[in-house]
């Protein structure tokens, strides 16, 4: 009969702790990166600094406003609204 092979169960707690720490450390990593790529590529796309139509500044750093302005191209021209322009527009 063949001998079953003994693990100890430190050894294999210790494993999954280290395993388990390295996973958090590439996520954490990763997401760094993903937020570092998203930052530049929104810094390469030339919007422009305001809302088109309150003057209200826009910054091109801030993940927020990211997320919650609009961009609308019509003809080639840009047309960068704020939330509060947006929904005044939805409303016409």
């Amino acid at each position: 009969m063949k001998q079953k092979q003994k693990i100890c169960y430190t050894y294999k707690m210790g494993n999954n702790k280290l395993a388990r720490k390295i996973r958090r450390k590439k996520a954490k990593e990763d997401l760094k990166e993903a937020q570092k790529r998203m930052a530049d590529a929104f810094s390469n796309i030339s919007l422009p600094d305001n809302c088109t139509l309150c003057q209200k500044p826009f910054d091109k750093k801030s993940r927020e406003h990211a997320m919650s302005w609009m961009v609308n191209v019509i003809r080639e021209q840009k047309i960068l609204t704020c939330p509060e322009c947006w929904e005044k527009l939805k409303k016409m």
